[in-house]
């Protein structure tokens, strides 16, 4: 059993270029500490959209509400809101 998500960020468009750069940065940075202690596979797409991936279904919900309050908190900089969606199935 796998676990996916995909998370989109919303309104990265109305971000400044330099807050932008700032925000994927400390984005990428948070999901690798994060794959580190979790053990996912992560891909970010067109900057404002990634998807993690892990063969742990059992931690899925933990890390969802852990990205997810972490982009609202300003550690990027900026408090930020997303939509995510998970999926659970055969891998």
């Amino acid at each position: 059993m796998i676990a996916v998500m995909n998370v989109d960020l919303v309104g990265s468009s109305q971000l400044t270029a330099a807050n932008y750069q700032s925000t994927l940065a400390a984005l990428e940075h948070y999901l690798e500490e994060m794959r580190q202690q979790y053990n996912f596979i992560y891909s970010v797409y067109r900057g404002d959209e990634f998807q993690i991936a892990t063969r742990h279904p059992d931690t899925a919900g933990k890390l969802l509400l852990e990205i997810k309050l972490w982009l609202a908190s300003e550690q990027a900089g900026l408090p930020l809101q997303c939509t995510i969606s998970l999926a659970l199935g055969p891998g």
